[in-house]
């Protein structure tokens, strides 16, 4: 981590601030994560003994604004805290990321006073795609729909979603997201998976459900004025950093294992006695290592752009093309430096008893979500170079 910390990967003139104690309380939590990944991915949820760990920690408020009572990290802190949570378990890094983002989203929206206001901290699970809609009525809308792969539903207090906003017709007049509390949705189990497994990332279901005026907020109304950074971050870059992650937590954390075991593992069929008196299995390794330092690089001056915006360099919107492309950029990356380090270890890595085939099944899971696809997220910044629309949304 030191070596990351150190390394200059600003464009923007502001230095990259980490909170080292919560980056030391994520590592602290490491052998609990351990212990309990086996049971976490065979109960497909994140086990309640590793939820209220992380919740002690505070790790699900680390980039809730500190004037919501939150502790206002910067962008880059939740990115290594959550790669340090990955190393031990994807899975519960990833849970930790998305409840993070996504009540972070929450501070962003017309009832996010009332969210925070009680005693009860709220952890809200949601997902932007329109896959409801929302009918005014007198006082509020009506509002049904189904929200795939809401990761962390099984923890969450509230939930948001997009919604297509319809008059009486049917038409639609708009597109907005909607705050529902925990006893107006259900959850359907529907996240039957090759790896991730433990993320819960079931379906949200509204099934005719009154939502108040103010508990829908139009997507791309301006927030509400705050004097926190992340109150100003761009959201669509927001959700593509911290996606990252806990997927860059669970390559290091191959690429450590691998490398510590080369010294006394055999190479089978072969005469040498240790992988590294192999000068092509210490190249490959090394060549993996760099990819793994590649993505931590992109993530870390993507993270960067996030920060800078935050502390008020402004938006720029070829900036934010680049970070969306940097992201697919580096999870590629990952996947190809993970492939390598696991063709070292041979069929052996793929043993259910080791930790490496859970890391890289959880890599290469998470690492195809729709919103960082590695060749959609590069297209989006190639058409940005060129001034042309892009493909995807840019919020």
């Amino acid at each position: 981590m030191n070596k990351l910390m150190a390394m200059d990967t600003l464009r923007h003139g502001a230095d990259i601030h980490i909170d080292t104690d919560l980056v030391a309380r994520a590592a602290g939590l490491r052998p609990i994560l351990a212990q309990h990944a086996d049971r976490t991915e065979s109960e497909r949820r994140v086990v309640p003994e590793v939820m209220q760990a992380v919740e002690d920690a505070g790790l699900f408020e680390v980039i809730v604004p500190k004037r919501l009572g939150g502790l206002g990290a910067s962008m880059t802190t939740q990115l290594c805290v959550a790669a340090e949570l990955g190393k031990a378990c994807a899975s519960t890094a990833w849970v930790q990321s998305l409840l993070n983002i996504t009540t972070w989203a929450a501070t962003q929206a017309r009832a996010a006073t009332e969210l925070f206001e009680g005693a009860e901290r709220p952890r809200v699970c949601g997902v932007l795609i329109p896959s409801g809609t929302a009918m005014p009525v007198e006082g509020g809308y009506r509002v049904s729909g189904k929200w795939g792969f809401a990761s962390g539903s099984f923890y969450a207090t509230w939930f948001t979603g997009g919604v297509s906003v319809v008059d009486d017709s049917g038409r639609v007049t708009g597109i907005a997201m909607v705050l529902a509390p925990r006893d107006d949705f259900t959850t359907e189990d529907t996240w039957f998976v090759a790896g991730m497994n433990g993320t819960a990332s079931s379906t949200v279901v509204l099934e005719d459900v009154f939502v108040p005026t103010g508990h829908l907020t139009p997507l791309g109304e301006e927030a509400p004025g705050g004097s926190d950074p992340a109150d100003r971050w761009p959201l669509g870059s927001a959700l593509s950093v911290v996606l990252t992650g806990p997927l860059l937590g669970a390559a290091q954390a191959c690429a450590d294992l691998v490398t510590d075991k080369a010294p006394t593992r055999a190479l089978s069929y072969t005469s040498y006695a240790a992988t590294t008196d192999s000068m092509v299995a210490v190249t490959e390794i090394a060549r993996a290592r760099l990819d793994v330092d590649t993505a931590w690089m992109h993530a870390l001056q993507a993270a960067s752009y996030i920060d800078a915006v935050g502390h008020g360099a402004g938006r720029d919107l070829l900036e934010e093309a680049r970070v969306r492309g940097q992201c697919g950029y580096l999870l590629a990356s990952l996947r190809q430096g993970v492939d390598a380090l696991l063709n070292v270890g041979g069929a052996g890595s793929f043993a259910s008893a080791n930790v490496l085939q859970r890391h890289w099944r959880d890599l290469n899971v998470g690492s195809r979500h729709a919103f960082l696809a590695t060749n959609i997220s590069l297209e989006t910044y190639g058409r940005a170079l060129y001034g042309r629309d892009p493909v995807v949304v840019m919020v």
